[in-house]
Formats: C-alpha cells, structure tokens, sequence
C-alpha cells in the first residue's frame, strides 16, 4: 500500500504505510477510521499529521492479523513507533 491522504483545513497530508507483515487486509480501512477517532477523541490538541499517523498505524495493524477482529491498542502503538 503507498499509504494514506488527508484533507483538511487547506492542507494536503501524507503518512507512508509503515512495513508491517501482511495477514489479511479485511477490515484495514474500518480500523484507519477508528484510529482517526481514536487519535482525534484522546488526543484533540495534535496536529493533523499526527491524527493521520494513527490512521495508517490502526490500518496497518489491522492488516498483521487474519479477519476482521479490530487490532489491539498495543499492536497499533507497536505500529506507531515504527513509523517515521
């Protein structure tokens, strides 16, 4: 995957796929949005850029396990600290 866009107040944001190992790509987007909300409720005051970082980590951690079983808070915060 190249990674994901985000739109918003004016700017054009890009966060790279972090490398993860790939099982099963169902229920990636579902889990991006949640990571997004997530990102959003808990940490309001963050940047956009960071927001989106959630995203793609909550997508990408998503994708490290078979189904579509929503990824553990731990896998996505593993994801994160990969993440450039």
């Amino acid at each position: 995957a190249q990674g994901a866009e985000l739109h918003a107040q004016g700017q054009i944001l890009r966060q790279a796929s972090a490398q993860v190992k790939i099982a099963d790509t169902v229920g990636a987007g579902d889990a991006s949005i949640g990571g997004l909300l997530f990102s959003l409720i808990t940490h309001g005051a963050s940047d956009w850029q960071n927001h989106l970082r959630w995203a793609v980590a909550a997508g990408s951690a998503a994708c490290m396990q078979s189904g579509a079983v929503p990824p553990p808070l731990a896998a996505i915060e593993s994801v994160l600290a990969t993440m450039q």
